[in-house]
């Protein structure tokens, strides 16, 4: 029992709630921000930790959490304060291009879309200097924001099924998450298309994930620009809600 429930009286002749499958309304699904490119500005970011409070790492490299950002442009969107909760990885990867195969990662990628003229030595200076930008209130980018979704009955009943975690190849693990998990409106207008019969075929904010479930997608920054990109800020010119 909650202390002090029980001190509490509501009047009879006061409205209140009835809580039933057939009485109570439920909150409308909302539809997240349209697909597209924006200007963003850090609000908060911290060191991703796990639900002991210790800090998580990908084999051994910290992951920064991007907590929350504000849209700058377009300026319908501006001040508006958005959730993310999202993951910017510093393991290194290769990547190839002009300057030869070089060592990359996502954080790196930020600070580059955050400041073309910033220098670090390793992930740690990287992430010290995104700190740094985002107290001074001066973390300006501009990326490009899209949606997601994620099937977790999929892939939990995929894993029991086959034995557990723990027994599952590594190749076979990548290709469980790779089926519950879809990035990027476009992707998931076309898994809807093909899966019940085409019910929910158009651009919209829910997947119908592996599970049967439908599911409501949620933002991502799935690419940092350069500040020099050309990239037109705005939503997606061909996305329209609903089709």
């Amino acid at each position: 029992m909650l202390d002090g429930l029980n001190d509490f009286t509501i009047l009879d002749d006061t409205p209140d709630v009835e809580v039933s499958p057939e009485a109570y309304q439920d909150a409308p699904t909302r539809a997240p921000y349209d697909p597209g490119t924006y200007t963003f500005k850090i609000v908060k970011v911290s060191l991703r930790r796990d639900k002991t409070g210790q800090l998580r790492t990908n084999n051994g490299f910290p992951v920064l959490c991007l907590e929350q950002v504000e849209i700058l442009e377009p300026s319908e969107r501006a001040g508006d304060k958005v959730f993310l909760y999202q993951d910017i990885r510093t393991k290194p990867f290769e990547r190839k291009g002009p300057k030869g195969t070089t060592l990359a990662n996502q954080a790196s990628d930020l600070l580059r879309a955050l400041d073309p003229t910033a220098s670090a030595k390793g992930s740690l200076e990287v992430l010290a200097a995104i700190n740094e930008m985002t107290e001074a209130g001066a973390a300006i980018f501009k990326g490009r924001l899209d949606w997601q979704a994620y099937d977790s009955d999929y892939v939990n009943d995929e894993f029991e099924r086959q034995g557990g975690k723990d027994v599952v190849p590594a190749d076979m693990s990548h290709l469980i998450y790779n089926t519950g998990r879809v990035r990027g409106w476009r992707q998931i207008r076309k898994q809807n298309a093909s899966r019940n019969g085409g019910e929910l075929g158009g651009p919209t904010h829910q997947w119908f994930g592996p599970s049967g479930a439908v599911i409501d997608a949620q933002v991502e920054i799935s690419r940092f620009y350069a500040q020099d990109s050309k990239e037109k800020v705005g939503p997606d010119r061909e996305f329209r809600i609903g089709g």
